[in-house]
């Protein structure tokens, strides 16, 4: 586990080192380089601060609130990514994925009435790091060709799924109470098989020539942008609500 606030810059020499170490001609298959990853983040560990804070025994109901607007962001940025992609790359990988989008947009709705949030409060106010993981997601979209895009897709649903189960565990033990409709989003997680669903669409794309280096980084930065998604989440609700000395509620 990272220390609070640790960021690992993706582009840093020895980082890229490591990347093109583990994309060598013999790995250059999706399974590859979705292994790659693996080992790369056992050597440079990604942190998720939203757990860390919750295993400190500092989360804020706040902070859950904060969570579940960042959480309204991505829905909506996923839906209008998923649409571009499916219209760009013509594959049926953004049917199930559109699919999950568009459930978790009419599941907000009502974890937000459970957590007292009003329709205004759910937009705003915003922080860089709130747009890193919208912004990521559409900017693949539009730009990145069918392995790129697949390596960043992959790497979001196998860490949001991750995070997401890692955080629906720790709701349970917090000293107040989270409510069940957020705990069971979480819990939730991603689709099943969607995420191999993802590395196939990445090998078609490997096969028609996409580069596995790039590939990789791409996916590489996606995970990086996940801990972001995270740390978006405690400080999606005010510029102090996030600090050391804020007790739970």
């Amino acid at each position: 586990m990272t220390p609070e606030g640790r960021t690992i810059e993706v582009d840093a020499p020895h980082l890229r080192k490591k990347i093109m170490s583990r994309t060598a001609t013999a790995e250059s298959t999706a399974e590859g380089l979705a292994d790659a990853l693996t080992r790369l983040r056992g050597e440079a560990p990604i942190g998720n601060r939203f757990y860390e804070r919750m295993a400190a025994g500092r989360l804020t109901l706040d902070d859950v609130r904060g969570l579940i607007r960042v959480e309204a962001k991505a829905a909506a940025a996923e839906i209008t990514a998923y649409s571009i992609g499916g219209f760009r790359h013509r594959h049926e990988i953004f049917m199930p994925l559109s699919e999950m989008a568009y459930s978790a947009w009419t599941k907000l709705p009502a974890m937000a009435r459970a957590l007292d949030l009003s329709e205004e409060h759910l937009d705003g106010p915003w922080k860089p790091e709130t747009f890193s993981y919208p912004g990521y997601l559409c900017w693949t979209a539009l730009h990145y060709d069918q392995a790129d895009f697949g390596m960043a897709l992959y790497a979001d649903l196998e860490r949001y799924q991750a995070g997401s189960r890692q955080i629906a565990d720790g709701f349970r033990t917090v000293e107040f109470t989270v409510p069940d409709e957020v705990i069971e989003y979480y819990d939730s997680g991603v689709p099943d098989r969607l995420a191999e669903k993802a590395l196939a669409f990445v090998q078609e794309g490997l096969d028609d020539g996409g580069n596995p280096v790039r590939a990789c980084n791409a996916g590489r930065v996606m995970e990086e942008i996940v801990g972001q998604y995270w740390t978006a989440a405690i400080s999606a609700h005010g510029p102090d609500d996030a600090g050391p000395d804020k007790k739970p509620a």
